[in-house]
C-alpha cells in the first residue's frame, strides 16, 4: 500500500489507498495542521513566500551555494540548514527567500505533534520542512532540546537514517545566541550554519537612508546615531528615520528618550590623584601631561601614575562639566589634550585623567 494526499478544498491528508503512484505535492506553501480526530494534515496557504517590499542585505552568494548544493547533489539526500541571531536581524526573512528560491513545496511546522516524525518520512518527493524559532517550538521544559520526547527521531530524519530516496530540505531558524549542541559539528544534521550579526553594515544603513530617508542632509547624523546602537535590525532604522521624517528633526532632540539600546564606551586612561589639604601649588595639566609621557621613560614622576578603564554611554566629544566619570563630577574637559579633572567634593579630592583611547563595543567605522 503507497500513501496519497488527498485533498478537500485547501485541505491535504495522507492517506493509505491502492493507487500504485508516489504522492505528490504540487509546488506551494502549506502549514502543518493537527487534531485528534484527522490526525496531521496540511493547510494550502498560498504559492510561495511574498514579499511585498524590497529586501535588504540578502547574502546572495550563501543563498545561490545552498541552491547548488541541492540541484547539483547526484545522491538525493537530506540537507539541514539552520539560520541563527537575534530577533530582527533578517534570518527569518533569508530562510523564506532561500525557500522561494529552491522552487519546492514549502511545509510551514510551528509545533510538535504526535506522529509528526512518522508523517515527515513517510513523504516521499523533495520537499522544504521549515521550522521558524525552532528552539522555542521544539523545547521541552529544559534548556535544550529534548531528543526522548519530540526530537530523536527527527534529527535521525536529518542524519538521512530514514533515506526516502527524496530530497528532505530542513530550514531552522533560532532565535537563542546559545545553538543546541546536536546541531554543532554535525553536517550530516546542519550542513549549513549561518549566523547573522545584530550589528547593520555602513553600506546596508546608507542604502536604507537612501530609499526612506526625506532629507539625504541628515544622513551622516543617522548613520553616526546608528552606530553608537547595540543593536540595529532593519525595523529599528526605519523606525529611527520615521521619527527624522515625522518630526523633521534632528536626532539629539529625541535621542535620550528614544526605544533602543545605547552601546557602552571604554574609556583607558592614566590618572592621578591629590587632596586638597595636601595638594601641590605647583602641579598643574601641564605637569600631568608630562608625567603621562616619563612613564613611558626613566624620567621620575611628579606623582604616582595609574592606568583604568572607565564605561560610560557616551563618547568623549559629549563629555561636559556636570557629567559624571568615575563616579564623580566633571570640573573640567580638555578636549584637545583629552585631559579630565573630576572633583568630589565630600573627599576633598581631585583626579586628573588623560584619555588614550575609546572603543565602543559593536561600532562600526563612521
Amino acid at each position: 500500500m503507497s500513501k496519497i494526499f488527498l485533498q478537500r478544498g485547501s485541505r491535504f491528508s495522507l492517506s493509505v489507498d491502492n493507487f500504485d503512484k508516489y504522492p505528490v505535492l504540487e509546488k506551494g506553501l502549506y502549514d502543518l495542521r493537527f487534531n485528534m480526530e484527522e490526525g496531521i494534515y496540511l493547510e494550502k496557504t498560498g504559492q510561495s513566500f511574498e514579499f511585498n517590499y524590497k529586501l535588504y542585505g540578502l547574502d546572495k552568494t550563501f543563498i545561490s551555494h545552498v541552491i547548488n548544493t541541492y540541484k547539483n547533489s547526484k545522491v538525493k539526500k537530506n540537507m539541514g540548514i539552520l539560520l541563527n541571531g537575534e530577533r530582527g536581524t533578517g534570518k527569518t526573512v533569508c530562510a523564506k527567500y532561500l525557500a522561494n528560491q529552491l522552487d519546492l513545496p514549502i511545509i510551514m511546522i510551528s509545533f510538535d505533534c504526535p506522529g509528526l516524525n512518522n508523517f515527515i518520512s513517510s513523504i516521499k518527493q523533495d520537499v522544504i520542512f521549515f521550522f521558524d524559532e525552532f528552539e522555542k517550538n521544539f523545547k521541552r521544559g529544559s534548556d535544550e532540546y529534548d531528543e526522548n520526547q519530540s526530537g530523536e527521531s527527527l534529527l535521525s530524519i536529518m542524519d538521512g537514517v530514514y533515506n526516502t530516496g527524496f530530497s528532505h530540505i530542513f530550514i531552522l531558524t533560532t532565535n537563542e545566541l546559545r545553538i543546541n549542541k546536536n546541531f554543532l559539528s554535525r553536517p550530516s544534521r546542519i550542513r549549513y550554519l549561518k549566523t547573522f550579526s545584530p550589528i547593520m553594515s555602513r553600506e546596508l544603513l546608507g542604502e536604507i537612508a537612501d530609499d526612506f530617508l526625506d532629507d539625504p542632509a541628515k544622513k551622516e547624523d543617522l548613520i553616526r546615531f546608528v552606530s553608537t546602537l547595540e543593536f540595529a535590525s532593519i525595523d529599528i532604522v526605519k523606525s529611527i528615520i520615521e521619527e527624522i521624517n515625522l518630526h523633521d528633526c534632528p536626532i539629539d532632540e529625541f535621542k535620550n528618550f528614544f526605544n533602543v539600546s545605547i552601546s557602552e564606551y571604554t574609556y583607558s586612561h592614566w590618572s592621578t590623584y591629590y587632596y586638597d589639604d595636601q595638594r601641590d601649588e605647583n602641579y598643574t595639566v601641564e605637569n600631568f601631561i608630562e608625567d603621562v609621557k616619563n612613564i613611558h621613560s626613566d624620567n621620575e614622576t611628579r606623582r604616582d601614575i595609574f592606568f583604568n578603564t572607565t564605561r560610560l554611554d557616551r563618547p568623549f566629544e559629549q563629555l561636559v562639566p556636570g557629567l559624571i566619570f568615575r563616579g564623580d563630577e566633571i570640573e573640567y574637559v580638555d578636549y584637545d589634550q583629552k585631559i579630565i579633572i573630576t572633583n568630589n567634593r565630600d573627599r576633598n579630592r581631585r583626579d586628573f585623567h588623560k584619555i588614550t583611547s575609546v572603543y565602543q563595543k559593536n561600532l562600526y567605522a563612521v
